[in-house]
């Protein structure tokens, strides 16, 4: 953080975010802390601190009062907004209320020991119809060299950071929105982690075509390519889980009455 009051207003701002209260913009919380707003606001608009760094000490730090780990979870969050000027801002799906509203949603990594979790990595998704609008996008504060990346691409991208700061490796789980991307599955390959992913069964009806399982076939395959179907039980209606694991053989189990597929 560098200088001694940035430090002091970083301390601050997350004794903020920490305490009671509904509202977490800069005035409600330094009302809270008993503090000068502007000591605050100069912490998130003028002070030059890279929050890449502070993600660096945290993914360095953090994991080792945790391990062993137990997974690294894929998610959001969602803040709802009132107006259109809040970087990021749109009418989109929000997890804070189940449903499609105006908010910002957040991309979020985080480890966890089976009992508590903690954050590894995160960043804003900007919509594509936010990308495509350059004035605003200025006006907003946005660095012209932010480019459009999905929700899946920035979540590998978040955990391509994890894998080379160290972070020890645990499978990556996550919901549908990343189950049914097959770039994503493949990038989980190619940084050989192992990921149990949640798939919806009406997105993905061409899995349901039989395929006959060659147990020396080469594990993965691209993501255009049809997963291969482990021959175990009829399906009921319902969830599904896409298993995969960078290693030759490795098998995925499952309940009866219900299909998982390697893929």
């Amino acid at each position: 953080m560098g200088r001694s009051e940035r430090r002091e207003g970083a301390a601050l701002y997350v004794e903020g975010l920490l305490l009671p209260g509904e509202r977490k913009s800069i005035e409600p919380l330094a009302e809270r802390l008993g503090v000068d707003s502007q000591k605050l606001q100069q912490l998130l608009t003028d002070s030059p601190w890279d929050d890449q760094e502070v993600w660096r000490v945290i993914r360095r730090e953090i994991p080792l009062h945790l391990e062993p780990l137990w997974g690294w979870i894929v998610d959001e969050t969602g803040w709802l907004k009132q107006g259109e000027h809040s970087v990021g801002v749109s009418h989109q799906y929000c997890g804070a209320v189940g449903k499609s509203a105006n908010c910002q949603v957040n991309v979020e990594l985080a480890v966890t020991d089976g009992q508590v979790a903690a954050p590894m990595g995160a960043r804003l998704y900007l919509p594509e119809k936010w990308t495509r609008d350059a004035r605003r996008c200025r006006e907003a504060g946005v660095p012209a060299e932010v480019k459009f990346l999905t929700k899946p691409e920035i979540a590998l991208e978040l955990i391509g950071q994890a894998v080379a700061d160290g972070v020890p490796r645990a499978p990556v789980l996550g919901d549908n929105a990343y189950g049914i991307n097959g770039p994503f599955r493949d990038g989980l390959r190619v940084l050989d982690l192992e990921f149990f992913l949640q798939v919806d069964a009406r997105a993905l009806l061409g899995w349901d075509k039989p395929w006959r399982w060659n147990p020396s076939a080469p594990a993965g395959g691209c993501a255009k390519s049809s997963p291969r179907r482990c021959p175990w039980r009829s399906c009921l209606p319902g969830k599904r889980i896409s298993s995969g694991s960078p290693v030759r053989g490795k098998r995925a189990t499952g309940k009866p009455g219900t299909r998982a597929w390697l893929g």
